[in-house]
């Protein structure tokens, strides 16, 4: 066990084409207006798109706003790269405090972040 767990930290931190030497890791963020609270008018479809920064322990993206995670529909999530996404939201008229949760591939919540749209109609 304890060489398992020695050959994987090498393999993630220290081996010269290891996982954070490739991709350095990126902490999970809402980057749409710096992470502050902002306000959108919905395009055509009723939608507003908000953008984050995630590593690659982050697979799926959630709703968490309400306490457990709602999954987001993959066809909303579209990976910019490797630590770049962008959300298609839908919202009804008004303000929202928005948390999104970056989910491992098991569906644990890896991190969240939090903001705040409010939205024109």
């Amino acid at each position: 066990v304890d060489f398992m767990a020695q050959r994987a930290t090498w393999i993630l931190k220290d081996a010269s084409d290891g996982i954070e030497h490739t991709i350095p890791p990126t902490p999970f963020a809402i980057t749409t207006n710096g992470g502050q609270p902002f306000t959108a008018a919905p395009n055509a479809q009723g939608q507003i798109t908000l953008e984050g920064t995630a590593w690659v322990d982050v697979s799926t993206l959630a709703l968490a706003t309400t306490g457990s995670p709602l999954p987001i529909a993959p066809s909303a999530i579209t990976w910019l790269d490797d630590t770049h996404w962008r959300l298609a939201l839908t919202l009804a008229p008004g303000t929202h405090p928005v948390v999104i949760a970056g989910l491992s591939p098991r569906g644990a919540t890896v991190a969240t972040a939090t903001t705040s749209i409010t939205i024109t109609p």
